[in-house]
C-alpha cells in the first residue's frame, strides 16, 4: 500500500492481529521495526481475551503474545520522522505462530506499508539596507538578506539568488542558524545558492555593494529564494525581496588630525598632521581649513601638499578638491613648557561652498597631554674636606632647575648620617626637617636657583662611610639627565684626641736613702679614641728605680716608656713608680705622652715635677756647757754633723747636763 508523508510530522500506523483459528495461539510473535531515521511509540489494546507483556512501548514492537480463538490485539505505532528525512518511508509488520501450532488459514501473516515523500515548505525571503533608500556614490551600500522556511518540512535544495546592482561590485557573507547549511560562508559578486533550510531554519546573508564614486541613477537590488525539486510551497510568505535606491550626491568634506605624539615632552618638536579629503561624488569648491596654534605652541613650519597655509590666522587655502581627492597639510610647532592644558588642545574645521550633510566629520581635534620635562641639578660642597672630629662643618647645596618646564614638589633628600650632628639649617627657599633630611622647596620655575647652607658637629670614631654625605633631588616632573640629581662630599675627618698627664710625688721633700713614689695618670679628653698611647717616663740619675705598677699596659724602666695602647675618650690609665732617692742629682722627673691621632692642646701632653730631697743629718758630739745661771748660749749643732747616727752630750756641768741626738 503506497501513500504519502511529510517530513517533519508523524505517521500512524494501525497493526491488528488477529487469531481466526480453533486453537488459542499461545506465544505468538508480534513485530513491528520503526522506518530508517525515525524513532517512535506504541499502544497496544488486548480484546477478547487476548494478551501481552505491555500495553505500550517505545521503539519497535517485538511483543510474545496470546491471542485466544476470536481474540484481537489492535497496535497504534506513531512514527515521528525527521523534517530533514528525504526518501519513502517503509514499515512492516509481521506475526509469528507459536512453536507447536499449526498455521491452517491463508490470512497473510505480514503486512507493510511504503510511503513517499512530500515535502511542505514555506519559504520566505526579506530585504533591508542600511541607506533609508538613498544611495551615496563612492560609499558602500549594505543589504540584509534573510531566508527562512516556516513549513513542516526541510528545504533541501532551496535556491537563494541576489544580483549585484547593475556597475557594481561587492562581497557577502551568510550566517546559517537552527541547522541551515550552505556550500560556502562568503563569497564575492553575485550570490547564487542551493541550501538547506530546515523546519525553523534561517540564513542571513550581509550583502555589501561597493558602488563606484561615478555612479548615477537608481541603485536597484532583487534577492530571490526557489523551494526545491519535489516540495510544494504552502505559505503565502514572499519568495522575492527587491530595494530601490535612490542617487544622493553630496560633498562630504572630511578632516582628520594626527600628532606625532600624544604625550610630547614640553619644549620638543611635535607634527601635526591635517588631511582632508573630499567624501564627494561632487567636487568642492571654496574649501579652507582652519588651524591656529594655541599659546601652547611655537610655529616653526608649514608644508601643504596643496595651497598655502597663514599661520598668523591659521587659514589653509586649499580651493578646489575634486571628488575622493585628498590633500594634506604638515605643521611642526614647538611645545611650550607649563602652559594650560586648554592651550595645548589643537583643532582643525573644514569647509567648502557645497552643501555638506554629515557635519560630525568638519572637525578635528587633537588633545595632548605634554609632559613636563625638568633637568634638576644639584651640587654640594663642605668648607673642610679634612675636618676635625668635634668640629664644625658646613655643608652648602645648590640645586638648580635647567628647565625647561616648572618643578613642582621639588624635594631634596640629606640626611645626615651618624657621623654628624646636625646643628642648624639655613635654606634660601622652603624649611628643612633635620630628622627626616627632606629639604622642601615646593617649587622651582626654569631657569632659577637655590641653596641651603647645613651646618654639622662631626662625631668621632666611626666608620669611614659614616661620614660620606649625599643629597638627591626629585620632582613630579619627568627628567632625562638624572646623573646630576644627585651630589656626594666624602670628608676624611682627623681624629683628635686630647691627651692630657699629671704626675704627683709621694713627697715633694724625700729624705736620701728613702723611696719616693711617682704616680702618673694619662687622660683622654677625647673627642676621638686614642691609639698608640704611650708615655716617657724615664727616671734620671737622681734616682734608683725600685718598682711600677700600670693600671694598663707596661712600663719599661730601662726605657722608661709606659706603654698604654688605646685610651678611649673620657678614659684614663696610672702608673705608679717607686724610686730610691739617691744622694746627688739630678732629680727633676718629666713624663711626656704622645699619640697617633691630632692633639688639640699639646700644652698638657707633658708634665714636670722635681721633688728637692732632704740630707738625715748624724750628730757628731757637740758639748756646751751652761753653768749658774748665766747668759744663754746659742751653738749650732748641725755645723759637723755626719751621715751617721750617734749621741750628742754636752760636757757635764756641775748645774745641768743636756745630750742632743739627731
Amino acid at each position: 500500500m503506497a501513500g504519502k508523508y511529510i517530513p517533519g510530522t508523524n505517521v500512524v500506523y494501525t497493526v491488528t492481529a488477529t487469531n481466526a483459528g480453533r486453537s488459542d495461539a499461545i506465544g505468538a510473535l508480534v513485530e513491528d521495526v520503526m522506518p530508517t531515521g525515525t524513532t517512535g511509540s506504541w499502544t497496544a489494546v488486548y480484546s477478547a481475551g487476548a494478551s501481552g507483556a505491555a500495553a505500550s512501548g517505545t521503539g519497535n514492537i517485538s511483543q510474545t503474545v496470546t491471542i485466544p480463538k476470536g481474540g484481537t490485539i489492535t497496535y497504534t505505532v506513531t512514527v515521528v520522522v525527521p523534517s530533514g528525512r528525504t526518501g519513502n518511508l517503509y514499515n512492516k509488520a509481521t506475526i509469528t505462530k507459536p512453536v507447536g501450532s499449526n498455521e491452517v488459514g491463508t490470512d497473510p501473516n505480514e503486512a507493510d506499508v511504503t510511503d513517499i515523500q512530500e515535502s511542505e515548505v514555506d519559504l520566505k525571503i526579506t530585504k533591508t539596507n542600511t541607506g533609508g533608500g538613498k544611495y551615496t556614490p563612492g560609499t558602500n551600500v549594505v543589504y540584509t538578506i534573510t531566508a527562512s522556511n516556516a513549513g513542516r518540512s526541510d528545504a533541501i535544495g532551496a535556491l537563494v539568488e541576489d544580483v549585484m546592482p547593475t556597475g557594481t561590485t561587492g562581497s557577502w557573507t551568510a550566517v546559517y542558524s537552527a541547522g541551515a547549511s550552505g556550500a560556502a560562508a562568503s563569497g564575492t559578486g553575485n550570490i547564487s545558492q542551493l541550501v538547506t533550510i530546515p523546519k525553523g531554519g534561517t540564513i542571513t546573508y550581509t550583502v555589501t555593494v561597493v558602488v563606484p564614486s561615478g555612479r548615477t541613477g537608481n541603485l536597484y537590488n532583487k534577492a530571490t529564494i526557489t523551494k526545491p525539486v519535489g516540495s510544494n510551497e504552502v505559505g503565502t510568505d514572499p519568495n522575492e525581496a527587491d530595494v530601490t535606491d535612490t542617487q544622493n550626491s553630496i560633498t562630504d568634506l572630511k578632516v582628520t588630525k594626527t600628532i606625532s605624539s600624544m604625550a610630547p615632552e614640553a619644549g620638543s618638536a611635535v607634527t601635526f598632521k591635517i588631511t582632508v579629503v573630499n567624501g564627494g561624488p561632487s567636487d568642492a569648491s571654496g574649501v579652507k581649513v582652519t588651524d591656529l596654534l594655541k599659546s601652547g605652541y611655537t610655529f616653526l613650519s608649514a608644508v601643504p601638499s596643496v595651497g598655502t597655509y597663514n599661520a598668523t590666522t591659521g587659514i589653509w587655502t586649499i580651493g578646489n578638491l575634486i571628488y575622493n581627492q585628498t590633500v594634506d597639510l604638515t605643521v611642526v610647532a614647538r611645545v611650550v613648557p607649563d602652559a594650560s592644558a586648554a592651550n595645548y588642545v589643537n583643532t582643525a574645521v573644514v569647509s567648502g561652498n557645497e552643501t555638506d550633510p554629515v557635519s560630525t566629520n568638519n572637525t578635528a581635534t587633537v588633545n595632548p597631554t605634554p609632559v613636563q620635562v625638568v633637568d634638576l641639578a644639584i651640587t654640594k660642597v663642605i668648607n673642610n674636606t679634612t675636618p676635625d672630629v668635634g668640629s664644625e662643618v658646613t655643608f652648602t647645596l645648590k640645586v638648580r632647575n635647567n628647565g625647561p618646564s616648572r618643578a613642582t614638589n621639588v624635594v631634596v633628600n640629606d640626611l645626615l648620617k651618624a657621623g654628624y650632628t646636625f646643628v642648624a639649617a639655613t635654606p634660601s627657599i622652603g624649611s628643612y626637617n633635620a630628622a627626616t633630611g627632606l629639604w622642601q622647596i615646593v617649587s622651582l620655575e626654569a631657569n632659577d636657583e637655590v641653596t641651603i647652607n647645613i651646618k654639622a658637629k662631626v662625631n668621632p670614631d666611626l666608620a669611614p662611610s659614616a661620614y660620606v654625605n649625599t643629597a638627591t633631588v626629585a620632582a613630579d616632573q619627568v627628567e632625562h639627565i638624572t646623573n646630576n640629581n644627585t651630589a656626594t662630599v666624602s670628608p676624611i675627618p682627623v681624629p683628635v684626641a686630647d691627651l692630657q698627664i699629671a704626675k704627683t710625688a709621694s713627697s715633694n721633700t724625700p729624705s736620701i736613702n728613702t723611696n719616693v713614689v711617682f704616680t702618673l695618670t694619662a687622660t683622654n679628653n677625647g673627642p676621638s679614641s686614642a691609639t698608640g698611647v704611650s708615655v716617657s717616663e724615664l727616671l734620671k740619675a737622681g734616682y734608683t728605680f725600685v718598682s711600677a705598677t700600670a693600671s694598663t699596659g707596661t712600663y719599661n724602666n730601662a726605657t722608661g716608656i709606659w706603654t698604654i695602647g688605646n685610651l678611649a675618650s673620657g678614659a684614663s690609665a696610672t702608673l705608679k713608680v717607686t724610686a730610691l732617692v739617691k744622694a746627688t742629682g739630678p732629680y727633676d722627673n718629666t713624663a711626656t705622652i704622645t699619640g697617633t691621632e691630632k692633639d688639640p692642646i699639646p700644652a698638657n701632653n707633658t708634665v714636670t715635677i722635681t721633688p728637692v730631697p732632704q740630707a738625715t743629718p748624724i750628730a757628731v758630739n757637740d758639748e756646751v756647757k751652761i753653768c749658774g745661771g748665766g747668759n744663754a748660749t746659742i751653738i749650732d749643732v748641725l755645723a759637723n754633723d755626719q751621715k751617721s747616727v750617734a749621741d750628742l752630750e754636752s760636757n757635764n756641768c756641775s748645774d745641768h747636763q743636756t745630750t742632743n741626738k739627731w
